[in-house]
């Protein structure tokens, strides 16, 4: 006879559960506190990283674009240039959104990094106090230039049929600078020049007229920045007066600097270079009313010319401010006037700044912050 197995069919009992219910608990409450603190490490950490990329991006734009086009408020970038004066400027980009995060970008340039600062002796990095030729790549955005298309030999022989005529022969150059209508409500800047050589009763020669060595239709006003002459000289061979004019007419007052640069084949001869003399012009029309003393006068036609010249003899230097029949006129020093200098023109200015960036979230708080540095 076969025994029965008795089975147990009792379940647990309420003290048990609640006693396996509260183990489990503090079993499990850890691994879900972990899992919570490793879910707000990695939102964090992804919000940091599209901060420092978002700061990244900006750090990028701001070496790589000019300083003129940088301090330029549009969109959602404004400048702050309070402290322009010491080189200091604060760049604030609103909404840059990285990763689906929007943040506030803070870019803060300083030149006074790069220079010495009152009452220090001196600085290692301090490249902002030298001073430095400013010289200019030529750019057709910028600058127009105008070489010459024969030399006064060429011209004599050619146009005149006596080689003599180059000891004697005299050139006019005209260069007009003005802005005018396109004729759809915008303006159009420009630059022409015209040459004119002239030998006693003969038809004059004329190397160009009224031709464009610049056209800007943008209708912005402080796109131009350089006029370059290349000119070869006539030399006076004894005579009292100058055979060479070169008249500057800027129309309409736009601020421009104008390179005279002489050329020619070998040495000159040292007394034939002693004796040149140039007659150089500027008319810019209605300034008269822009000063009542010298020291109140800034030329807007600035000359660098690798011609001889010298500061208190205003002989070979004229500058008429009213072209106007009847107006008065006045004349100044040649330095004072056009800021007559050398080719080489050499400035101190802000050239290194030290760059900052800081990105905020919404909420103020900071995410991210670097360094770097950019040049003007």
């Amino acid at each position: 006879m076969k025994k029965r197995i008795q089975q147990n069919n009792e379940g647990f009992s309420l003290i048990e559960l609640i006693i396996a219910v509260v183990i489990l608990a503090f079993v499990v409450a850890p691994i879900l506190g972990a899992f919570v603190s490793s879910a707000r490490t990695n939102g964090k950490s992804q919000r940091v990283l599209s901060a420092t990329t978002a700061g990244q991006n900006i750090m990028e734009e701001v070496k790589g674009t000019a300083l003129k086009t940088l301090l330029k408020d549009e969109g959602d970038k404004t400048v702050d240039d309070t402290h322009k004066a010491s080189g200091q400027y604060v760049i604030t980009y609103k909404n840059q959104v990285v990763g689906g995060n929007k943040y506030t970008v803070t870019a803060t340039l300083d030149a006074q990094e790069y220079k010495k600062a009152e009452g220090e002796s001196e600085k290692v990095y301090q490249f902002n106090d030298k001073e430095q030729a400013q010289i200019f790549a030529m750019n057709s955005s910028y600058d127009g230039a105008y070489m010459p298309i024969k030399n006064a030999a060429k011209v004599a022989a050619d146009t005149f049929a006596d080689t003599n005529a180059a000891d004697y022969m005299k050139k006019k150059t005209v260069l007009s600078i003005e802005k005018s209508d396109d004729g759809h409500g915008g303006k159009i800047l420009s630059a022409q020049i015209s040459i004119e050589y002239t030998y006693g009763a003969k038809p004059p020669y004329r190397e160009t007229t009224n031709s464009y060595i610049y056209r800007d239709a943008s209708g912005k006003d402080d796109n131009l920045r350089a006029l370059y002459i290349f000119f070869d000289p006539l030399y006076n061979n004894g005579a009292a007066t100058a055979r060479e004019e070169i008249i500057i007419r800027n129309k309409s007052l736009v601020p421009v600097t104008v390179y005279l640069v002489k050329q020619e084949d070998g040495t000159p001869d040292a007394a034939l270079e002693e004796t040149y003399r140039v007659d150089v012009k500027v008319d810019e029309p209605l300034r008269l009313k822009d000063w009542t003393d010298v020291s109140d006068y800034k030329p807007l036609t600035t000359i660098r010319t690798n011609l001889k010249f010298d500061k208190a003899d205003s002989s070979k230097w004229q500058i008429q401010l009213n072209d106007m029949p009847g107006a008065a006129t006045a004349s100044l020093m040649p330095a004072e006037a056009f800021g007559l200098s050398t080719l080489e023109h050499k400035v101190v200015e802000d050239k290194l700044y030290k760059v900052e960036v800081v990105v905020k979230d919404e909420d103020g708080n900071e995410l991210a912050k670097m360094e770097g540095t950019k040049d003007r």
